[in-house]
């Protein structure tokens, strides 16, 4: 072998292999640029780095739990992906527990946050938990939620405190788990930013 065909070698093995892209699909119950899809989107900015693989795609279900997992499921049959997740409130939603069911049965995780989003968005700043509407009202008053109804997240809502809000959710339910309804006040979402963390 001559040496410039060692040397190619030589580099050609010192090579690092390149990691397999990672496709992470978050289907939320809001609509379309409502707080949770701006959130999951903003967020997975913050945990991508230069070099990461990994693609996350977020896409709102516009509708309560049944509807959410119905969208993971077309989405699942045109895309293979790592992992798909439904991102659902326990709210007044009567079909929850049989979309747990069905979810688990072919694979799709559902973080569960009982009993509103809000909750989980309020920890990012504060241990605080009580009926959703002062909950929802301390987010408006804080300009940390606007727009109608307080269902757009705030330019300056502090994304990067997500660590802070999975110790204090991690406090309220220790066990937590995907496809589980946790006490209230709780939510699984740790869970999911633990799987991307884990990925990027």
């Amino acid at each position: 072998m001559s040496r410039k065909n060692s040397r190619n070698a030589r580099k050609a093995r010192s090579r690092p292999t390149r990691k397999p892209k990672k496709r992470i699909l978050i289907v939320v119950e809001g609509d379309r640029q409502k707080s949770e899809q701006i959130y999951f989107e903003t967020l997975a900015q913050l945990l991508r780095s230069r070099t990461a693989h990994t693609a996350i795609k977020v896409i709102p279900g516009r509708g309560e739990p049944q509807r959410v997992l119905d969208v993971c499921l077309t989405q699942s049959k045109k895309n293979d992906y790592d992992l798909i997740c439904a991102v659902v409130d326990v709210d007044q939603h009567t079909t929850l527990e049989k979309v747990n069911i069905q979810a688990r049965k072919v694979g799709i995780c559902v973080a569960i946050t009982n009993a509103k989003f809000e909750q989980w968005l309020l920890w990012h700043v504060k241990d605080m938990h009580g009926t959703q509407n002062n909950i929802k009202t301390h987010l408006i008053d804080t300009k940390l939620l606007r727009g109608k109804n307080g269902k757009e997240l705030s330019h300056t809502f502090p994304v990067k405190n997500y660590p802070q809000a999975i110790k204090i959710a991690q406090r309220h339910w220790a066990s937590m788990r995907f496809n589980r309804i946790g006490p209230p006040p709780s939510s699984a979402i740790p869970c999911l930013i633990n799987y991307i963390r884990d990925n990027v």
